[in-house]
């Protein structure tokens, strides 16, 4: 009898736990990003569908399976990021292999989003003369930092006599028009209203495919509890933004009255940005994304600004899974 007893209460107490654990809900995975153009396919799908049609809403705490944040500079969304804030990150890979390098917490790239064709361009105007004294003018960060080795390694200046010079990017129109600098390392809208005014490319994104990458990286613990969501949010939840921002001009209308940018602007901008479909994410990220990976760290350690190699693996059983199904947000 004592036996019997016993035996009841233990399967009652299992039960329990298991109807317990059964019914725990998860946290929304909460992502955030700043205003750049590449990651506006997100907050767009946000503004206007959140995640009633997401498939896994209804294991999360309050029905969302996610929570995505425009964030007003890279510098926020990284300060967050490294507080457990927020657990995922849309971020150029630079941005992403100095963060993985100063603090070290394993993260992993559950997705490309899409990298510059054309709207990150190094340019002169016509007289420029190589072989007399010039000055370079640049953004002050890693990847003007980047961009500008690359230029000067591609258009065969490390020999040649000149000194580099920190502009600020709303500046550089006006320091290369006026003289202030020589040569300009930029990017959309600069590049093409100083080609309006006469300068020349010289060197372009174009020249080093898929090296300025938008990626979607997320702590690696985050990648295994909710590997069902980020597929999800990556293929259907993703590419629908993707065609509200391509397709209707209201989107893009949109998004220039949140950020204070000019509409015309972001048209520019959207030309020079190459996005991906999942399948051709998939074999970039196969044949394309550890050689890029050991350039950006190998530029990144030579002009000092990491000591340590970014270690970013893909999370694989996301970046490899088979897109989610299409969903009507209408229904």
């Amino acid at each position: 009898m004592r036996s019997t007893t016993a035996t009841f209460f233990l399967s009652l107490f299992g039960l329990i736990l298991l109807l317990t654990s059964c019914g725990q809900k998860r946290e929304p995975i909460n992502i955030g990003g700043n205003t750049w153009l590449g990651y506006q396919p997100y907050y767009l799908a946000k503004e206007e569908f959140g995640c009633s049609a997401c498939p896994t809403h209804d294991s999360y705490v309050g029905g969302q399976a996610f929570r995505i944040n425009m964030m007003p500079a890279t510098t926020s969304t990284l300060r967050l990021f490294g507080t457990g804030e927020l657990d995922g990150a849309l971020l150029t890979l630079d941005e992403a292999i100095g963060f993985q390098s100063r603090t070290q917490i394993p993260i992993c790239v559950a997705q490309i989003l899409s990298y510059s064709d054309g709207a990150d361009a190094i340019l002169a105007m016509p007289d420029f003369d190589p072989d007399r004294p010039f000055v370079i003018g640049n953004e002050q960060s890693a990847l003007g930092g980047f961009k500008t080795a690359r230029g000067i390694e591609a258009l065969k200046w490390i020999d040649k006599p000149f000194e580099q010079r920190v502009v600020h990017p709303a500046s550089h129109v006006d320091a290369l028009l006026s003289g202030e600098v020589n040569v300009v390392v930029t990017y959309e809208p600069y590049v093409s209203k100083l080609v309006e005014r006469g300068a020349m490319v010289l060197f372009s994104s174009r020249d080093m495919p898929g090296e300025i990458l938008d990626v979607l990286v997320v702590r690696q613990d985050i990648a295994r509890r909710h590997e069902d969501s980020l597929i999800w949010l990556g293929s259907s939840f993703w590419y629908h933004g993707l065609s509200m921002m391509k397709e209707r001009e209201e989107s893009l209308k949109f998004i220039a009255a949140r950020t204070g940018a000019d509409l015309s602007d972001l048209q520019t901008a959207l030309s020079g940005i190459h996005f991906p479909s999942w399948r051709e994410a998939q074999a970039f990220a196969e044949q394309d994304y550890a050689r890029i990976l050991g350039v950006l760290n190998h530029y990144l350690l030579s002009y000092q600004h990491l000591t340590v190699p970014g270690n970013i693996p893909l999370c694989e059983n996301i970046i490899y899974a088979d897109p989610a199904p299409a969903i009507s947000f209408y229904d």
